[in-house]
């Protein structure tokens, strides 16, 4: 990143900062004496001659929601508001109805909760106008942004620049959205592996009732395990986000990460295979969501599935991340029978999730369908649809191609979700005994 952190702010002057400052002085004064009520004064602490752009905007609106929060959780009436957006730097103001040494000791908290909270300037002011200092209440004094001195003392000695400043200001508001966006991509990637486990009931497979056709596992394995990966699908966002190549060569980049979840996952399993394959699914679903973030890009179900097909595309009409020494079933199976499997729905971008799982799951959930019953209903229809790779090693492809014959009668016979969801019940007592 560089100066396009600032591309679309306006300069001011001293002059303009400074007249900015008695006005918001007599403002402050203005309010004090309407209310006789403490009052809140909040801006950014933004160094250099740029004080309004894009992401010191965004945080300074989670600033005012954070405020807002704090005085409503903590019972403090709020008697008057006002924004004022300038040039010089957006401010807000709150009248409170409370103590003002309580009230800033709940701002306080908001300027030690995170990297932001080194940027926010809340002031409170008692009803005759005096101001109640932090350090007067037990809060140390501010370091620097940059070494980490007191302030005071890096600015009596000027050791860093304005634009120095500027900068590193921008980057901690960076980094703070980009991890935050990262832990919520991980956040529901994890989510993902707990709801699909508990899915019940899955015809053969580990659900909350039994084990299926699996002897070596069982739910709270999967527990285990999509907990165990909870670090890696972060890495991987934060990695995509930061990545300066070429697309097509972010999966072999991805390679290491990949494979040290594995480690981990079978660390926390004592050694079962749980969720190789989701490892690789999911971990393309936050490389691709990461990759979108530093484009700037709004996220959805399209985008996130065009971006998954860029990252996997074939390589001379192999899938990528494919080799003759990969010593997964998925490989055994391709080379046996032709059938691509899993890494060949990747290089397509998950035609089964855009065409049948998300928009049928989605479609069930809204008419009411409990979860259970969504998620087993468009397991058949997965089944029925997709080329399994897994079950083809376990089972030979012609046993598949009898399964999936079962599923899609079962599926034309009947869509009551209910009656389905039996049908899934004794699929599950089936499968289970053929392993």
């Amino acid at each position: 990143m560089n100066g396009d952190y600032f591309r679309e702010g306006v300069p001011v002057s001293l002059e303009q900062i400074l007249d900015a400052r008695e006005v918001r002085a007599a403002y402050q004064k203005e309010l004090l004496n309407r209310f006789q009520k403490p009052l809140i004064s909040f801006k950014m602490n933004i160094p250099g001659e740029i004080k309004v752009y894009p992401l010191a905007e965004r945080a300074f609106a989670d600033g005012c929601r954070q405020i807002e929060s704090q005085l409503v959780a903590n019972g403090t009436t709020v008697l008057y508001s006002e924004k004022k957006d300038l040039v010089t730097g957006t401010e807000t103001y709150w009248i409170a109805d409370g103590d003002a040494a309580a009230v800033k000791l709940l701002m306080m908290e908001i300027e030690e909760r995170d990297s932001l909270g080194r940027l926010y300037d809340i002031d409170v002011l008692e009803a005759d106008g005096g101001l109640i200092k932090g350090t007067g209440l037990g809060r140390p004094e501010r370091t620097c942004i940059i070494c980490g001195r007191a302030v005071w003392e890096c600015a009596r000695s000027r050791n860093h620049t304005a634009e120095m400043l500027a900068f590193r200001t921008a980057e901690i508001i960076r980094e703070h959205y980009a991890l935050s966006f990262a832990d919520q991509i991980s956040a529901a990637a994890v989510r993902a592996l707990l709801y699909e486990v508990s899915i019940t009931p899955k015809p053969g497979l580990v659900d909350r009732v039994n084990n299926g056709a699996h002897s070596d596992m069982n739910y709270y394995t999967f527990i285990d395990s999509s907990c165990a990966l909870i670090t890696y699908f972060r890495e991987t966002v934060r990695f995509a986000a930061n990545y300066t190549g070429e697309i097509s060569g972010l999966l072999d980049r991805l390679g290491p990460l990949g494979r040290r979840a594995e480690k981990e996952m079978f660390v926390a399993t004592g050694g079962v295979n749980t969720q190789k394959g989701l490892i690789f699914s999911l971990g393309l679903f936050c490389a691709a969501a990461g990759y979108l973030y530093q484009s700037a890009e709004i996220l959805t179900l399209s985008n996130l599935l065009d971006t998954v097909q860029i990252i996997a595309a074939e390589k001379d009409g192999v899938p990528s991340d494919r080799t003759e020494n990969d010593p997964t079933h998925g490989m055994s199976v391709c080379i046996q029978y032709g059938i691509s499997g899993i890494r060949g729905e990747a290089s397509k971008g998950f035609p089964c999730v855009r065409k049948i799982g998300y928009p049928v799951l989605k479609s069930l959930i809204q008419q009411g369908v409990c979860t259970d019953e969504a998620g087993a209903i468009t397991l058949l229809l997965l089944i029925a649809a997709t080329e399994d790779t897994n079950i083809i090693y376990r089972a030979g492809l012609d046993e598949y191609h009898r399964m999936k014959a079962d599923v899609t009668k079962i599926l034309e016979q009947d869509n009551d979700p209910q009656r389905l969801r039996n049908a899934a019940v004794k699929l599950d007592a089936d499968f289970t005994a053929k392993g």
